[in-house]
């Protein structure tokens, strides 16, 4: 596990698949999260084709852009979305939790 801060395009080098769990700005992408994806978009010949992907999005209000621009970009990257990624409600922590648990043990799976 990495803070978006302080991961790189190489902590992608050579992995079967990652998550990416932010929160939800503005509905939609931005800030550190976007941050990190701009440096994967400049290293994205170096990132193998076909990493598994999934999302996590902890959010406040209607979720879908948020994981629209995700899936959508994680395309772009040549990801592969090989599980659905969850969204989990601020005002819900515990189910959340229970949401992320699921989306470990899915990606687990597939792997």
């Amino acid at each position: 596990m990495k803070d978006v801060n302080s991961a790189s395009a190489a902590d992608l080098f050579g992995i079967d698949g990652f998550v990416l769990a932010t929160t939800q700005t503005f509905q939609s992408v931005a800030g550190a999260t976007k941050k990190f994806l701009e440096k994967l978009w400049i290293n994205k010949d170096r990132i193998a084709k076909g990493e598994l992907f999934a999302s996590m999005i902890c959010y406040k209000n209607d979720p879908s852009a948020t994981q629209t621009s995700l899936k959508n970009i994680a395309g772009y990257l040549g990801f592969t979305d090989a599980i659905s990624g969850v969204n989990i409600n601020l005002d819900e922590f515990e189910a959340g939790q229970i949401k992320a648990r699921q989306l470990g043990l899915s990606l687990a799976k597939v792997l």
